[in-house]
């Protein structure tokens, strides 16, 4: 009787022992894996830089020669010879054209007490010269030789112009800058000054302001003086004015890229560990391209370049930086 009682007593324990690992085989098979880190994710970084920042306003214009006259006769004549063409370039005092005058003793004896500006008639004589009262350019000609001029000395003359005079040397650019700008500049200020047509910049001093704003559009009208000695620029040409508004110089900046701004400014700083921390920031002067950074960021910190909505902060990262663009040989 003890033998069977054993094998029995076996079979229940050998049973036990199979559901036990049974048991365990099923914990290990259904429990759930640990979680696993995920990999560093690559995103692009940048530094901070100190530089001045000018937030520009570009407002269309045109440009103006400094002056332009038309060149009218003080005596009446018959043009012997004119001297000028358009485009020709004059200096002060430059004879502009020779005149026969008509009856020369009556005429001076109408302009006693006078002074005529443009041209001399020695008594007894019948030619005089019609001079150039400044350096410019010929822009046009409307007499020749042959030509009866009239006396410009009185109102009621129907006067021809001999010629038109223009001091292109020295151009003004006109712009009409809103009300709203007003102060935002000062008179003796550099302003940039683009020339589409002639794919040129150049720069100029704000030289005065019309002091009236117009009803209509807001505006007022200021004037920027260009040089203009090589009269390289034709006068006339639409050129586009830049003028600062606000500056702020030895400015910390980043690119507007880095910004995250769903409510308040911030952006994602990347720790020395490799860990994304989001940094409110106070932002300063703003232009098209960089943002003024007056608080939350320091120099030398390392900032994502990119709005990317996939990062969050506490993600382990591994920062690359932008490869600056190589210098032409042309630059160095």
């Amino acid at each position: 009787m003890i033998l069977p009682l054993r094998n029995k007593l076996a079979a229940v324990v050998g049973l036990a022992i199979i559901n036990l690992l049974v048991a365990v085989a099923t914990f290990l098979l259904l429990r759930p894996a640990a979680p696993k880190t995920p990999p560093p994710v690559t995103v692009s970084a940048i530094h901070p830089i100190v530089e001045d920042l000018t937030v520009l306003l570009e407002v269309p214009g045109d440009l103006k020669p400094n002056q332009e006259i038309e060149i009218l006769s003080l005596v009446s004549g018959y043009v012997q010879e004119m001297k000028v063409d358009i485009g020709d370039r004059v200096k002060a005092g430059d004879v502009i054209a020779t005149l026969e005058v008509v009856d020369p003793e009556k005429q001076i004896q109408a302009f006693k007490g006078t002074k005529p500006s443009v041209g001399t008639l020695p008594r007894g004589s019948r030619i005089t010269n019609i001079i150039s009262p400044f350096d410019g350019t010929i822009t046009k000609r409307n007499a020749d030789p042959g030509t009866l001029v009239q006396m410009a000395a009185y109102s009621g003359t129907l006067s021809i112009p001999i010629a038109s005079l223009a001091q292109d040397g020295l151009l003004r650019a006109s712009f009409p800058v809103p009300e709203t700008t007003l102060g935002k500049f000062r008179i003796g200020e550099e302003i940039g000054i683009s020339i589409p047509i002639l794919n040129r910049t150049t720069s100029g001093k704000l030289a005065r302001f019309s002091n009236q704003v117009d009803s209509a559009t807001r505006t007022m009208t200021v004037e920027v003086d260009i040089p203009n000695v090589d009269f390289s620029i034709i006068s006339g040409l639409y050129a586009i004015g830049s003028f600062p508004l606000e500056r702020a110089k030895g400015a910390l900046t980043l690119p507007v890229q880095a910004i995250r701004t769903p409510d308040t400014p911030s952006v994602l700083v990347v720790s020395k560990d490799g860990v994304l921390e989001k940094r409110a920031v106070k932002i300063g002067v703003e232009t098209a391209t960089r943002v003024q950074i007056v608080s939350g960021v320091s120099d030398g910190e390392t900032v994502v370049l990119g709005n990317s909505s996939e990062l969050e902060p506490g993600m382990k990262v591994v920062p690359t930086f932008p490869q600056a663009p190589a210098s032409s040989p042309a630059a160095n």
